[in-house]
């Protein structure tokens, strides 16, 4: 069973670039429970890495197709490794919004492993004030278009005193159209054609726009670009949560 991702979808794989990442970011700060012993948050990562039930498309990962598709299928990993996608980071001290920072944008800066599933989430522990933190990466082809703040608080229950959440990797997000290895309907195959053509004209305007401002390097100018923005505001809104 593999999964075809939608030609709108593929175009942030091909406009992806050593200096411009094509992934989501987003950070979540929680604080501990007020009877949480000194191992709570060890005790809750090995619960949740005790669940293996890894489902699509968390599991998946690309493939390129041979033909004239511009858009890769999504096959599950044999040999998935949840250590390498979840992991464990404790802040050095103190502990502040400073340190905090630093490790996420170290985190952020770097882009993912396109030979494997394309997320990963870190728990962060360390914070003061007895807080912790989610910082989940995704890349854009994954999530679609569902916005990763709602993904990942789609996670949380309403009540402190819920027990037995299931990761995250245990819950899909639909992020394709489930099939076989067949191409689709020309009907279709040519209007998500025609939906990325026009998808990597604003992208790639908006990369020009980015680089131009990056060369000036003037406020005047990084002023100027908020507003120029705008030639492709519907395709990027919300979702460079960190640049």
């Amino acid at each position: 069973m593999s999964t075809q991702l939608k030609p709108l979808d593929a175009v942030w794989l091909m406009m992806e670039s050593d200096d411009t990442p094509m992934h989501v970011g987003v950070l979540a700060t929680l604080r501990k429970p007020r009877k949480a012993g000194e191992g709570y948050l060890e005790q809750w990562v090995a619960q949740m890495r005790e669940s293996r039930d890894v489902v699509a498309p968390w599991n998946s990962r690309l493939v390129k197709r041979q033909g004239v598709s511009i858009a890769p299928r999504l096959v599950e990993e044999q040999d998935f490794d949840l250590d390498y996608h979840f992991r464990h980071t404790a802040l050095p001290a103190p502990g502040g919004e400073r340190e905090l920072g630093v490790v996420v944008s170290r985190l952020h800066s770097q882009a993912l492993d396109r030979h494997r599933p394309l997320w990963e989430l870190h728990l962060i522990e360390g914070l003061e004030h007895e807080r912790f933190a989610f910082y989940l990466k995704v890349h854009h082809a994954l999530v679609d278009n569902v916005n990763a703040i709602p993904l990942l608080l789609s996670w949380f229950s309403e009540s402190a005193r819920t027990r037995g959440i299931s990761p995250l990797w245990s819950r899909p997000i639909n992020v394709a159209h489930p099939g076989n290895d067949q191409t689709p309907p020309v009907g279709e195959g040519m209007a998500d054609l025609m939906e990325s053509l026009g998808s990597i004209g604003k992208v790639y305007r908006g990369q020009q726009l980015i680089a131009r401002e990056q060369r000036l390097g003037r406020a005047s100018a990084q002023k100027d670009a908020h507003t120029r923005f705008d030639l492709f505001e519907d395709l990027l809104r919300s979702h460079y949560l960190f640049i």
